[in-house]
């Protein structure tokens, strides 16, 4: 079982992050097409290569593990702030890990304060706004703090390690392709 932080009073920097690993559409005659999407949530502790965690999540009772679905448009189904508060809480954050959450502005992310979190900073893609400068609480219980960079720079780079180790032709448009898919990534 990984957790996050030091459980001392030092603030610990984590990324928080999903990214979509497979996609596929099935286009149905005189319907919109439906878009389905095999992602996975992850939190990468800065500074330490060793930590960083992975989690397939539910997006929908109807669907299995991983899956997101869209229908018309092609956008990728976020999870709800619940599933990452909950994912967290339960295997990677304790509650003393002091730990300051840094994301991009995906909804997820920004509305979830997981248990251990005690500051959260986001940048908005859309905005291009890929990093920036924050002043960061730097020991729990006083007003003390130091210079940071907000952004998913350190995550961004281990979701391109994973997808760089899944070999071309599998399929996780079944269930046994999607077990082999997450196999590999782990």
């Amino acid at each position: 079982k990984m957790v996050f932080g030091r459980r001392r009073l030092w603030t610990i920097d984590v990324e928080v992050d999903s990214t979509c690993l497979q996609k596929w559409t099935v286009h149905r005659e005189g319907e919109d097409p439906i878009h389905y999407f095999f992602c996975v949530l992850g939190t990468r502790q800065r500074g330490d290569l060793s930590k960083f965690w992975m989690r397939f999540v539910a997006y929908r009772d109807d669907l299995p593990l991983g899956i997101s679905s869209s229908v018309g448009p092609k956008r990728r189904v976020l999870p709800e702030s619940k599933d990452f508060r909950l994912a967290c809480a339960k295997e990677a954050f304790h509650e003393d890990s002091n730990l300051v959450q840094h994301s991009d502005s995906a909804l997820a992310f920004t509305t979830a304060m997981p248990i251990g979190v005690v500051q959260s900073f986001s940048v908005n893609h859309q905005e291009n706004e890929y990093a920036r400068s924050v002043q960061i609480l730097k020991k729990v219980g006083s007003a003390e703090t130091r210079a940071g960079m907000t952004g998913s720079m350190s995550i961004d780079r281990s979701w391109r390690s994973v997808k760089e180790k899944i070999p071309p032709g599998i399929s996780c448009k079944t269930q046994s392709g999607r077990f082999g898919m997450m196999r590999r990534v782990r």
